[in-house]
């Protein structure tokens, strides 16, 4: 549980960063001089990491829907299944 809130904090404390730099860059007045073609790819290599780590967290929380998903289509096919043996087991 320490390791995923230290990764939190890392990715609010990199997003602020990043988007500081941006906005800093941005300005109509820095645009001549503005950032080296190295500043330019680690803040592409940043914002490639915070993009995963948000497709993460979003695979995460989709776990337990697709398990409940599962949990009450086999509860149905449980209920056809009774249904079919009752079919078939009764006499007319």
């Amino acid at each position: 549980m320490s390791r995923l809130r230290e990764i939190q904090r890392w990715q609010a404390s990199a997003s602020s960063k990043l988007a500081a730099d941006m906005q800093r860059f941005s300005r109509p007045e820095r645009r001549i001089n503005g950032p080296t073609i190295s500043h330019l790819w680690s803040m592409l290599r940043l914002f490639d990491v915070l993009v995963q780590l948000d497709h993460l967290k979003n695979a995460k929380a989709s776990i337990p829907n697709d398990f409940s998903w599962y949990k009450r289509n086999n509860q149905l096919v449980n209920y056809e299944i009774f249904r079919l043996k009752y079919l078939i087991g009764t006499m007319w």
